[in-house]
């Protein structure tokens, strides 16, 4: 390919200070919200910029009849995998180092999608980003090179499509892009129905390209001839970068993490970055590209892909590491200074000598970036899933019960005895596993009858279909089985106990990692129908055994931290390097649950089913006093589920 063909954009110091800014608002928000409330909006100057840079790229090639997709994705592998390869190549052993056994199970499930730049895809799944905590992937962060790299593949695609079609179209196809996408966004937020059922609508809103496309289209628009040649004397261009300036600054300041963002929101950053970039189009002189293009800013500008990649990481393992005691301001400037000097080193040694390196015209040297591309991410996936299976054996649990079935089908078991049924019946998710034994022991001790189960683990089992808060495939044969176990009354039922973890059921099984916001809004999206499921078995229960109870138990209180974690906390190879120890308190409440989720279901469950005369309520709470929790805490398999010491603990208390 001869010279012309890869023709640099004129250089523009001001976009790298503008890339300064969006990487400092990132890190300072990461180190500590209150640094900068809205710092985390510093991804969406990105996009504005990573939009118009391709963009320009594209279209200037596709005119001069150069563009070659092979050329286009070989110049995005140089300039994006070596420098995220080589951080996850350094953070996997310091991964290693200073992360407990379920953290470090987290970091090496993730480290293949974020090597192959689908994270955002995984982390939509059950991550609300907004919950920064000691339980977050070190990896959380390359959700936006996902979003980008998915860009670039289909973006040059569109492109070619409007230029064999008409290029007069080109403004109006970025138009439709840009109101669609941001309208979908918007969309997600508003509606409370899942969309698509892999992930709460909010989350998909954050993290996944069909609705933060608008901002990198918003970024493309730029590159269009019409605005390339449209311009603004020296004061309309003053004022234009001014106010580019201001609706970051604004951004920064007010669009917190409690605030519903994407959607309408996202225009506020996303136009502030597009005015900078359009008041300088033509190399006129501002203010704000006087105070853009200051060296420094334009260093740290030059230096910010590698930034954002190494600063997070520190950032989470020492928070981690920590036990999430807090960020110090000292700690925060040794965090911070580590994560410039490491982009710096990145910067100089990785990102800038495989950037130049190319041969024109050689299209071995392109199926061999290509191949090592595809070679490395391979070896990342396999050393992922190889170490994943490893750590899942190592840090597997005792078992919830010891116990054998006597008879068992596709969804139900009976214990205690050889047969098909049992009067007595435990359903539920997770945690009803968690009551098996002590409920197996007050059915055969207390009312001489062995004991039927149809649970699963994350399924709500109450209901019908339309009660149904996470609508789960694998759910839905065992909640038919119980059903039909209800109407058949050839074999009656004298109790049907439920056991279940409401905070997941209702809030979403990735409680732990949710903001207040959007505990808030799911619990009270969520709760009225699953209420109504409750009602519907209870009924339901009335009609074809009109003798039995139906005994719902109350959910345990949630711990802050697993017992478990404290245990492999004292086994991370970092506290013998460094001879350290780390008060660690496995009997901390995560209040935030409790006090918004678990208690406030507790009760509007209790007064529910005191209205039914064939309903019970059993309330955890007399064998877990909420007081008590530096006593009970043993009881714990992890921050949410009793041991089977715990279920047996439980179900002495049992008076029904």
């Amino acid at each position: 390919m001869n010279t012309q063909n890869h023709q640099q954009l004129s250089y523009r110091p001001d976009i790298d200070g503008l890339r300064a800014i969006a990487v400092l608002g990132v890190l300072l928000f990461h180190l500590s919200a209150s640094y900068m409330p809205g710092g985390y909006v510093g991804v969406d100057i990105f996009f504005v910029i990573s939009g118009y840079l391709i963009t320009r790229i594209i279209l200037k090639e596709m005119n001069a009849g150069t563009f070659t997709f092979a050329y286009f994705y070989e110049r995005r592998i140089r300039r994006i995998f070596p420098a995220l390869f080589f951080v996850l190549l350094v953070c996997t052993p310091l991964a290693y180092l200073t992360l407990y056994g379920d953290a470090l199970l987290t970091y090496v499930g993730d480290l293949k999608y974020a090597a192959s730049q689908i994270s955002n895809i995984h982390f939509a799944k059950d991550i609300d980003y907004f919950r920064l905590d000691a339980e977050q992937s070190p990896l959380l962060h390359t959700w936006s090179l996902g979003v980008e790299e998915q860009f670039y593949v289909l973006w040059p695609l569109l492109l070619l499509a409007v230029f064999k079609l008409g290029r007069r179209a080109l403004p109006w196809v970025m138009l439709g892009v840009i109101v669609s996408t941001l309208v979908f966004s918007e969309f997600l937020l508003r509606h409370n129905a899942d969309l698509f059922s892999f992930a709460d609508n909010k989350n998909q809103a954050f993290y996944m390209l069909y609705a933060r496309a608008f901002e990198l289209a918003i970024g493309g628009m730029l590159a269009i001839p019409f605005f390339q040649q449209k311009r603004f004397g020296a004061v309309g261009c003053n004022v234009l970068s001014i106010a580019g300036a201001v609706l970051i600054a604004i951004s920064y300041i007010f669009i917190t993490k409690s605030v519903m963002f994407p959607g309408a929101l996202a225009l506020l950053p996303s136009l502030g970055a597009a005015f900078i970039i359009y008041a300088h189009i033509g190399g006129e002189k501002t203010i704000v590209g006087q105070v853009l293009s200051f060296k420094p800013l334009v260093y740290i500008g030059l230096i910010s892909y590698s930034l954002y990649l190494w600063h997070w990481p520190f950032i989470a393992m020492y928070d981690t590491y920590t036990l999430g005691a807090g960020i110090s301001h000292q700690t925060a400037l040794w965090l911070g200074g580590a994560s410039v000097i490491c982009a710096a080193l990145t910067h100089k040694f990785i990102e800038t000598p495989f950037r130049r390196y190319r041969k024109d015209g050689d299209k071995s040297h392109k199926k061999r970036v290509f191949f090592v591309a595809l070679a490395c991410i391979a070896c990342f996936a396999l050393v992922s899933d190889v170490w994943k299976d490893r750590l899942e054996d190592e840090l597997q649990q005792a078992p919830y019960t010891t116990l054998t079935p006597d008879y068992k089908d596709d969804y139900r078991k009976i214990f205690g005895a050889d047969q098909k049924f049992s009067p007595i019946i435990l359903s539920g998710d997770s945690h009803s596993a968690a009551y098996m034994d002590g409920t197996f022991q007050w059915a055969r001790d207390k009312k001489s009858k062995p004991l039927e189960v149809i649970n699963r683990a994350t399924c709500q089992l109450s209901g019908d279909d339309e009660h149904q808060v996470w609508d789960k495939d694998k759910c839905a044969p065992y909640r038919e089985a119980l059903n039909k176990r209800i109407e058949d009354t050839e074999h009656p039922i004298q109790y049907l106990v439920f056991a279940n973890r409401y905070d997941g059921l209702v809030i979403g099984m990735s409680s732990n990692n949710v903001s207040e916001e959007t505990i808030e809004r799911l619990y009270s999206r969520n709760v009225e129908k699953f209420m109504d499921g409750v009602v519907f078995t209870v009924k339901k229960m009335k009609k074809y055994h009109p003798n039995a109870k139906v005994v719902i138990i109350g959910q345990v209180p949630k711990l802050k931290m697993s017992p478990q974690h404290c245990a492999q906390r004292e086994r991370v190879p970092l506290n013998k390097i460094m001879n350290a120890e780390f008060a660690c308190q496995p009997y901390e409440l995560d209040t935030l649950i409790n006090d918004r989720v678990i208690k406030p279901f507790n009760a509007e469950l209790e007064a529910l089913l005191s209205k039914y005369d064939n309903a019970i309520y059993f309330s955890p709470d007399k064998a877990f006093p909420p007081q008590e929790n530096s006593r009970w805490w043993i009881y714990y398999r992890d921050h949410n589920h009793l041991n089977r010491e715990g279920g047996i603990y439980l179900s002495s208390f049992f008076n029904f």
